[in-house]
């Protein structure tokens, strides 16, 4: 690599593109380009010429006789060190954490609040006569026992299941609670190509131009990149398979002296090529507004073969070329792109599960709106636009239109950050992508998701990746992501109803009864007991109506039912207090424990969805196995002996027993009746 030098450079113009792999000579006076091997360093008087702002890029190969090459620009001044900056300023939390954060605060204000009303008030009906320890010892397993402590074991067991489901998808998940934030998503926002279609070009049609020394078919081939590559570019394949054996013979006499990178600004990349008489052409191929920008047809002349190939969905390539004597249009070359088999069906499925689909493009207009219409996305001009066109509106009227356009085209790089930033205002976003420049776009997007064959930048900052370019696997991981998410919500709603209940049951009957209606080591014993079965409800089935629609953490209807669900568990608490604590401290705490056990058992049962309990269809195997060994231990703990000496357990009669069973059964009857009107509440919102 070579310093600049402090003596000025050759004046020099630049490049068509303004971007090339190395450095290129500035063109002579007789405007004939000329490689950097005529500028030798250990022989030249003059620094070497240095064209303003020329650029290389990762994994260019520098011209094939270049003596010297030159980096203008490194370290934090490179456009790979600019799009990465960029991607870190950009900020986006996880709606799992801002879900789980939000209810974590909730719980530890109100147990905090609780907890210290109820020791205030037991030292102040006790006054002197305050056992302070053991009122401490009481509170602190109070506090346990109301915490949802497996919380992060349930949503461990939910996300590494969904995970591994995803596995079998072809699926690497690189952040967990992606899995479950994938739920939550009621956009996807990706390219057409390799998702829509099949990314497998063919060539439809050519533009031939009389005037033209070369075939538009010919050129396009030698500014070919990547033909060596394991995965060649599909313009370059495409116009690779479509060369007659005569023009594949023509193309053998040039040799590839320079290669000038894809410029996404100017939606072009170049060549300069030698033939074996010695002319050298400097090619120029891209999308046919450049060759429209750069004056070089008029769209006059072309517009209606244009808009014809446009119109049929075929993306259309345009070509250049320069003798030394100024670049001259070389024609156009069409290619279709068709629809993947899945598409249809996938799109479908998406609407079930009330998920949009938004194609955000680099294609022309009227190409990605005929694709759109052939996948059923789109069924208006008014549904699709130009991205430059739709960011110049004042920002109300963006706000008002964002969520009517379904497909948006030729979108730069910059205007995908922009318009995900948009969405994010309306929707909850998935984002597949896979340049560099996607960086910044899979950055904010909720959840980012890209190719396995994407840039090493996108690679390191998505959540999911793809091994295969499937839309079909995105809708089927959303899916996932909802059953993940609806099975967490299950857990928080019983645990909130049932300790909640529990909690305030034991706080209020502490003011009232003059020993504990449940001994601190009882109180974890219950909480370890319940545990168990609701730690299973993360492998439980869930219902069409629970993945019907986007699943988000609706903390006012958590709200509603625990309050609404936990003030009838307290209510059935105290009913058991009013039976058992005249007879002795040790019937109530055995009744009342195993009461709890069964109770919470049963409100899981019923809780684990918000449709009638005979709808909601049955659990999975592991959820009833678990909770079957759960009242099994409950009611064989105070019948042996040494259990029931550890834990201060009294052995219960019979009738104790159906006593505890019935109204157990009755808290299950009125639960239901409490809950089908507090659903349809909550449906209504």
């Amino acid at each position: 690599m070579l310093p600049r030098t402090s003596s000025s450079p050759t004046s020099c113009a630049p490049s068509p593109s303004g971007v090339m792999a190395g450095i290129r000579s500035c063109p002579s006076p007789t405007s004939s380009p000329v490689t950097s091997s005529s500028w030798n360093p250990e022989t030249s008087s003059l620094p070497m010429p240095l064209c303003a702002r020329q650029r290389a890029f990762w994994s260019m190969r520098p011209p094939s006789q270049a003596k010297a090459f030159l980096y203008p620009s490194r370290g934090t001044k490179t456009r790979l060190a600019s799009i990465s900056a960029t991607a870190s300023a950009v900020q986006a939390e996880s709606e799992l954490v801002k879900g789980v954060d939000r209810i974590s605060t909730f719980i530890l204000k109100i147990t905090l609040i609780t907890l210290l009303f109820v020791i205030l008030a037991n030292v102040l009906i006790d006054g002197k006569e305050t056992d302070i320890p053991s009122l401490l010892i009481f509170a602190i397993a109070l506090a346990v026992s109301v915490i949802p402590e497996a919380l992060p074991l349930v949503l461990t067991f939910s996300l590494s299941r969904g995970a591994l489901q995803f596995a079998k998808k072809d699926v690497i998940v690189k952040r967990l609670s992606s899995v479950q934030d994938l739920g939550s998503v009621n956009l996807i926002c990706s390219d057409k190509t390799g998702t829509i279609t099949e990314n497998r070009l063919v060539h439809k049609n050519s533009y031939i131009v009389p005037e033209s020394a070369f075939h538009p078919l010919i050129l396009a081939r030698l500014a070919a990149h990547d033909l060596e590559g394991p995965a060649p570019e599909p313009f370059d394949r495409a116009t690779n398979e479509a060369l007659s054996d005569e023009q594949r013979s023509e193309i053998a006499a040039f040799k590839l002296l320079e290669e000038e990178a894809f410029d996404p600004a100017l939606r072009s990349n170049g060549a300069v090529v030698r033939k074996e008489d010695g002319l050298v052409l400097h090619i120029r191929r891209g999308s046919p507004e450049y060759f429209f920008e750069q004056g070089l047809v008029h769209r006059e002349q072309v517009g209606g073969w244009l808009a014809d190939e446009e119109r049929a969905g075929r993306r259309v390539l345009g070509v250049s070329y320069d003798e030394g004597s100024g670049a001259r249009f070389g024609g156009f070359v069409s290619f279709v792109d068709t629809l993947k088999d899945t598409t249809i069906e996938t799109i479908a499925a998406a609407r079930k599960l009330n998920v949009a689909v938004t194609i955000i493009t680099g294609d022309a207009l009227m190409v990605a709106e005929a694709v759109g219409r052939e996948a059923g996305l789109v069924t208006s001009s008014d549904e699709v636009m130009k991205a430059a066109q739709f960011l110049a509106l004042p920002i109300q009227e963006q706000f008002k239109r964002i969520s009517t356009i379904r497909v948006f085209a030729r979108t730069t790089p910059e205007q995908k950050l922009q318009l995900i930033e948009l969405l994010k205002k309306q929707y909850t976003v998935g984002f597949l992508g896979e340049g560099i420049n996607d960086a910044p776009a899979l950055k904010a997007a909720h959840v980012s998701m890209v190719v396995q064959s994407a840039a090493d930048v996108a690679r390191e900052t998505a959540d999911i990746v793809l091994l295969k370019n499937d839309l079909r696997v995105i809708v089927e991981g959303i899916r996932m992501g909802r059953e993940t998410h609806a099975n967490t919500l299950k857990y928080i709603r019983a645990t909130l109803v049932s300790n909640f209940g529990n909690f305030y049951a034991v706080a209020i009957g502490s003011l009232f009864i003059s020993f504990l209606p449940m001994l601190p080591k009882q109180l974890l014993l219950l909480n370890l007991l319940s545990d168990f079965p609701m730690m299973a409800i993360a492998f439980d089935r869930v219902s069409e109506q629970e993945v019907a629609q986007p699943q988000r953490y609706d903390f006012r209807s958590l709200y509603i039912i625990f309050v609404t669900l936990g003030l009838v568990s307290t209510v059935f608490d105290f009913i058991y207090f009013a039976l058992f604590y005249r007879i002795s401290p040790e019937v109530l705490q055995t009744n009342w424990f195993i009461a709890s056990v069964i109770t919470e058992l049963l409100l899981m049962a019923s809780i684990r969805s918000m449709l009638p309990i005979e709808k909601a269809g049955w659990p999975a195997p592991l959820v009833v196995l678990v909770s079957v060994l759960a009242l099994v231990i409950t009611l064989a703990l105070p019948m042996i002996p040494w259990t029931a000496e550890f834990f201060e357990f009294t052995r219960p009669t019979t009738a104790h027993l159906v006593l505890i069973m019935s109204l157990a059964l009755l808290y299950l009857i009125i639960s239901e009746l409490a809950k089908r009107p507090l659903a349809r509440f909550l449906n209504k919102k």
